[in-house]
């Protein structure tokens, strides 16, 4: 390896330019040939001073990368604009206020599954009345007063006397205005006559549900058979609450 002192020995030269130094700027004349040597050191030097990139590349390199960088950055910025924060759910409570007024009230049921709520009492064919011939409405094919009364609320059942009614004698109409008698009671056993005033009247109260008026009617025994036909009367019953 030289020494300080023949390194010193080494010509000096102007270096105009401005890129790194050359092989041949790195050695020293051999004395007895008159070649130029390279220098180990300055060997080394300049082979890694050569690997550097110049100036101009770094600039670039550095535009590039600062560019990169901005880049990025604005993506970020842009991504997290667009990122919507997430809240926890918050939950308020408010009230509904239901309401509804119950009547006392009565009506027919019209819903019943025959008659509309009225009622219907059929004595059949009669043959004979000879002996008393009875009916109900709780029997196949017939049915009593189905009303509908709010719950707890009273009321009352008369009925009058038919629209063919003769001194106080119930009769349905027949043929030529022939009459069949008949008589409406309150129970099966048919001792107490259907009230035909609202002074005696039935009491019942209503439960909110159907409630059927049941009636029993019967051809006194002993009454004389009319001509043959179909005999009908319509019945008024008033229901008071």
């Amino acid at each position: 390896m030289p020494t300080m002192d023949q390194i010193s020995e080494l010509p000096h030269r102007q270096v105009t330019s401005t890129g790194p130094p050359s092989i041949d700027r790195l050695s020293r004349p051999d004395g007895a040939t008159g070649r130029h040597h390279l220098c180990p050191d300055y060997l080394h030097s300049a082979q890694a001073i050569q690997a550097l990139p110049d100036a101009s590349s770094l600039i670039q390199s550095k535009d590039i990368i600062m560019r990169k960088t901005t880049l990025s950055l604005g993506l970020g910025l842009l991504a997290s604009a667009l990122v919507i924060p997430a809240f926890a759910a918050t939950t308020i409570n408010g009230n509904l206020t239901v309401q509804a007024t119950v009547v006392s009230t009565c009506t027919l049921n019209t819903a019943a599954a025959a008659g509309a709520g009225n009622g219907l009492l059929n004595f059949g064919q009669v043959t004979s009345t000879i002996g008393a011939v009875n009916a109900d409405t709780t029997t196949a094919g017939n049915y009593g007063l189905s009303v509908v009364c709010s719950n707890l609320t009273p009321y009352t059942v008369f009925a009058n006397s038919g629209a063919n009614a003769s001194g106080g004698q119930n009769n349905m109409k027949g043929p030529g205005a022939a009459l069949l008698p008949y008589n409406l009671y309150t129970s099966s056993a048919r001792t107490t006559a259907f009230p035909i005033t609202s002074g005696a009247a039935l009491s019942f109260t209503g439960n909110g549900t159907s409630q059927t008026i049941p009636f029993y009617g019967q051809i006194p025994a002993g009454t004389t058979l009319p001509a043959a036909g179909a005999y009908i009367d319509t019945v008024v019953l008033s229901i008071t609450y």
